[in-house]
């Protein structure tokens, strides 16, 4: 039986929910109701990245910061001319490095991890990966 869940991809911490009779918040992978929302990408030697996301890759944060891209919904949207974008730069609060996408446009934004550049959006679609593989494993729904 198909199921509809609802996703709150938040900048800290995302969710899933779904509604029975009153709305159950489901519990992800590793037995928690919310997920950080946090994805490390691991470089390995011939091979697509390997991508971690939610409280594993937060884990990562102090071995690999430069890898760990954390908050990530900020810069969805924006450009790397963008006065907030260049504030978090300025500020640090990005350990990963920030960049124009070498193949997009002046407005373009690129996150820098694992030696590639990824776009925002792309971070995220990660994360919402884990939240729904998540939702199908509690809800005992595959694919």
């Amino acid at each position: 039986m198909k199921k509809s869940i609802g996703i709150d991809l938040g900048t800290t911490n995302s969710a899933a929910a779904i509604k029975k009779v009153s709305v159950e918040v489901l519990r992800n992978a590793e037995g928690d109701y919310i997920t950080p929302s946090c994805v490390t990408v691991r470089k390995r030697l011939m091979r697509k990245p390997e991508f971690i996301a939610g409280r594993h890759a937060l884990e990562w944060l102090r071995q690999e910061p430069e890898n760990t891209v954390t908050a990530v919904k900020r810069l969805i949207g924006r450009s790397f001319q963008d006065q907030e974008v260049q504030e978090l730069i300025a500020s640090h609060r990005f350990r990963c490095r920030l960049a124009p996408h070498s193949s997009g446009s002046a407005n373009s934004l690129a996150v820098l991890v694992g030696g590639r550049e990824f776009t925002p959006e792309e971070i995220s679609a990660k994360i919402l990966a884990k939240i729904k593989a998540d939702a199908e494993q509690a809800l005992g729904d595959a694919g």
